[in-house]
């Protein structure tokens, strides 16, 4: 498939997309995420890549002069909608986007599974951050314990298999620690900090059912077991 093609079919499905981001479990990742990224920082200018509907633009806004892009233009509006002249926001691919700015800190949080050629992204992100910058990477992770107990009780065929709910969300893949470190390598980044987060023992649905109070200690007690937790956070900067 063409580029061209590539890039129309992408724009198409992610036009089609309908769902709040507010209302479901990334609720919860997304603000101790937010955490994650104020302690780490580089500095005050930050670029969001992969806004989705503001779930996490939410909690940037508090600490940084935001700018946010994402393909789904219904998200954006929603962004703007709720946030105004807080944050900046732009409509296009990843792979589309430009710009002559610089800053001090990129977040590409839950993006990597989704794109065509993540460390061809990386290596752009390259030309948008400022000297000192940093990025900052979220990925869901492969071996976290509910894909594991799938694997064990049969439902998917290896932990870091695609799912049907990963692929209707339009995932390409599914990150393996080793995968991720191998893919910043390629893109000449180098890892300064690197944090889990979230012990999920069941789909993102069934979690919700625990509440908030539950669900937010299982986020916290990632830290302390990387091998099996949901979701892996990176800080990289540019060798």
């Amino acid at each position: 498939m063409s580029t061209q093609k590539w890039k129309t079919k992408e724009k198409r499905r992610i036009s089609k997309a309908r769902y709040s981001s507010f209302n479901g479990f990334d609720a919860f990742t997304t603000k101790y995420i937010a955490l994650l990224i104020q302690k780490n920082r580089a500095g005050k200018k930050l670029l969001e890549l992969g806004c989705a509907d503001g779930i996490m633009t939410q909690h940037l806004i508090r600490n940084f002069d935001v700018t946010a892009v994402d393909g789904w233009l219904e998200g954006v509006e929603e962004i703007k909608r709720k946030f105004g002249k807080k944050v900046k926001t732009r409509v296009c691919l990843f792979e589309e986007f430009k710009t002559k700015e610089k800053y001090n800190d990129i977040v590409i949080s839950h993006v990597l599974e989704h794109v065509k050629n993540p460390p061809e992204l990386l290596l752009k992100a390259k030309k948008w951050l400022a000297p000192n910058g940093r990025i900052h990477i979220v990925i869901p992770h492969g071996h976290s314990l509910h894909r594991l107990l799938a694997t064990a009780i049969g439902y998917i065929k290896k932990p870091n298999q695609l799912t049907q709910q990963d692929l209707r969300g339009g995932h390409r893949r599914v990150y393996l620690w080793s995968e991720l470190e191998s893919d910043t390598k390629r893109a000449g980044l180098q890892i300064v900090h690197s944090e889990s987060m979230l012990i999920k023992f069941l789909p993102s649905p069934l979690m919700l059912r625990f509440g908030s109070r539950v669900i937010n200690f299982l986020v916290r007690l990632g830290k302390y077991f990387p091998k099996i937790a949901g979701e892996i956070y990176l800080v990289c900067t540019y060798e």
